[in-house]
């Protein structure tokens, strides 16, 4: 079943979102407050910055979120229109609650940190995929991308972020002291956005079936790959149509024997 948002705003819709909110920044902010942060993660974005901050200064992630999501938001609204930017109000809201509830109640994971950076990246790539199931994101740099491309329209996002979170890695491996706290904050950088895509859009593997007329003949192609694994290749040839002289319109001259 397709859980994209497809809603009209009505009441019904409002709830799902609501839902799927719930459930989506409770994973995220498990993965935060359970596994990241403990461990010394900064997984770029704000909520990198926010662990970054929480470190130096104690202040709760939670809050620290939710102070810099403030100002974006009130971009978001004035610029990328109302709608999207109450969505995104709805989501940072629950996330700060689910921040806030998950850092006191559940129990953090401090042992290995390569375990704890594939673990935070799983959750929060899925976490993050059921918001955006919906239409809505959790605030941060998905906000500041899209106001940048307004600027810079053809500037790719991936970039964009990519730049953000280059900058967090650099951030985290001068207050941590560590350069291994950055390269262990990429492998959880890479399984959050390899979950993203993997619930967002599928997991690249699908299925193509083509009907063919019996007329169509199909030969092997001989210069494809023929690595394995590769999938095998045909050329498709039509029959080619039989050729007939051109019919004169000039009457046929009769021709009579005589005996």
């Amino acid at each position: 079943m397709d859980w994209r948002k497809q809603g009209n705003g009505t009441v019904g819709s409002f709830f799902v979102d609501v839902l799927f909110d719930l459930v989506g920044t409770f994973i995220f902010a498990l993965s935060v407050q359970c596994f990241s942060a403990p461990n010394s993660i900064a997984p770029g974005g704000v909520s990198g910055i926010s662990i970054l901050i929480n470190h130096t200064t104690g202040l709760p992630i939670s809050l620290v979120t939710l102070a810099l999501n403030i100002p974006l938001l009130i971009l978001a609204y004035l610029l990328l229109g109302k709608g999207y930017a109450l969505r995104t109000v709805k989501s940072v809201l629950i996330m700060t609650v689910m921040l806030q509830l998950c850092g006191v109640v559940l129990p953090a994971y401090r042992g290995e940190p390569i375990l704890a950076a594939l673990y935070g990246g799983v959750l929060e790539g899925t976490g993050l995929a059921i918001v955006f199931l919906r239409g809505s994101s959790t605030g941060g740099t998905v906000i500041a991308s899209r106001l940048i491309q307004l600027k810079f329209p053809y500037v790719p996002v991936g970039k964009l972020l990519l730049i953000v979170d280059g900058c967090v890695l650099v951030a985290a491996a001068i207050v941590y002291r560590s350069i291994e706290s950055s390269l262990i904050a990429l492998i959880t950088i890479f399984c959050s956005t390899r979950m993203i895509d993997a619930i967002l859009y599928g997991m690249d593997k699908g299925m193509v079936m083509m009907i063919l007329p019996p007329s169509i003949k199909l030969s092997p192609n001989k210069s494809a790959s023929t690595s394995p694994g590769a999938a095998p290749c045909f050329t498709a040839r039509a029959p080619t149509p039989e050729r007939t002289a051109p019919c004169s319109s000039a009457p046929c001259a009769k021709t009579s024997s005589t005996t």
